[in-house]
């Protein structure tokens, strides 16, 4: 489905920009991940491969202001995904957001874009990195009742789609997967305090396939959260309300039920960060005979400053897949768990760069395909530069 962008007012670039040319306000990151060790490339149960890899990320967000009267903003990156032995591996992977906002006292108009191109796996259920691009696009009004109180409407459309040469357990990801989505939505905003707004978002949604038209779908959502400033003591954002997801098939039971999305952060006596996440949705499965599945993530993280600059986090996260069958015949349905433990001890620079050592465990389960089952490690070295 689409992803929904969160309703916020027009960014000040002056403020957080660490580069000014001309009318340009610009952010630049590095990122240089992953570069180690992956003892288990396919995600096998037997027989499994390691290889050397890394990821070098750059990317920049971009700030244009235009007299207090329109603001760009435009957030590029790329990934360039690197594997010694396995060739077929490689890729590389740009992810472009544009947003443009046009600034009246009581309206404001908006139009954004959101293009994803990458060869990463899109989730723990699908181990083969296929080609799949993403594309969102859309606009809508803002209504400023007050300096504090305003409500964003916006359309949306999405296209989803999937390299077609490709098959994964005999499957074409491109004839169970591509899809476009159109949405409708409304979100109150509330800001109660400078660090502190409240949200209230509702949303219509349709789910149309090119190719399998039994798994086309329409949802209603609605999700009071809250948002809290990155440099308040509690950081982050969390959602939680109701998911009515209704399937067109009649062999496809439907779901209603809480969804719900957390990442929240805490920071203890100053040197000590503990972060919170907690995920549960829906998400449709390349599986044929499994038209969608409901996912629940829980994790957590802890961050302590060691010494100096110097800090380590230890962190883990457990997602369950629960599978909805594409036919009414009670029968089992599988289960899948997945189990990231990961380990960074790092070091952080004057100028917004840290250096990590990084290992990372993942072990997955499946209740009645354990052929599905794996287990491995990666391990290695992480820079990152202005994240």
């Amino acid at each position: 489905s689409v992803p929904t962008a969160a309703a916020q007012a027009a960014p000040d670039p002056r403020k957080d920009a660490r580069v000014h040319v001309g009318p340009f306000y610009l952010t630049p990151t590095l990122a240089l991940k992953d570069l180690g060790i992956d003892t288990n490339v396919f995600s096998s149960q037997t027989n499994p491969k390691r290889d050397f890899t890394f990821v070098v990320a750059p990317g920049t967000s971009l700030f244009v202001p235009m007299a207090n009267r329109a603001v760009v903003k435009a957030d590029l990156g790329v990934d360039f995904v690197y594997y010694k032995q396995y060739a077929s591996e490689r890729s590389i992977d740009p992810d472009v957001k544009l947003r443009a906002d046009f600034l009246t006292p009581h309206l404001d108009l908006f139009v954004d874009d959101a293009f994803l191109s990458t060869r990463q796996r899109q989730n723990f259920e699908i181990d083969l990195r296929s080609r799949q691009q993403h594309n969102t696009f859309g606009g809508g009004f803002v209504i400023k009742f007050s300096p504090r109180t305003r409500i964003e409407f916006a359309a949306r459309g999405g296209r989803n789609r999937f390299d077609g040469d490709v098959l994964f357990n005999s499957t074409s990801l491109q004839e169970v997967l591509d899809h476009d989505t159109t949405s409708y939505s409304a979100n109150l905003i509330s800001q109660r305090t400078m660090k502190t707004k409240l949200t209230l978002l509702m949303e219509v949604a349709h789910d149309r396939f090119l190719h399998t038209a039994a798994r086309n779908s329409d949802s209603v959502r609605v999700l009071p959260g809250v948002e809290f400033s990155p440099r308040a003591l509690v950081t982050g954002r969390a959602t939680l309300g109701f998911r009515r997801f209704q399937t067109l098939s009649p062999t496809v039971p439907d779901f209603s039920g809480v969804v719900t999305s957390v990442d929240l952060g805490y920071t203890l006596l100053g040197s000590t960060h503990i972060g919170v996440q907690a995920d549960r949705d829906v998400a449709y499965s390349y599986d044929r005979s499994q038209s969608y599945y409901l996912v629940n993530g829980l994790g957590g993280s802890l961050r302590r400053q060691l010494f100096g600059r110097a800090d380590a986090i230890v962190g883990g996260k457990r997602y369950r897949y629960d599978y909805r069958s594409t036919t009414a015949a009670a029968v089992a349905l599988p289960v899948e768990t997945t189990t990231n433990l990961n380990f960074d001890l790092g070091y952080r620079m004057r100028n917004s760069t840290r250096i990590g050592v990084a290992v990372s465990r993942w072990v997955r389960s499946s209740s009645l395909n354990t052929s599905r089952d794996y287990r491995g490690w990666r391990y290695g070295v992480s820079v990152t530069y202005g994240q």
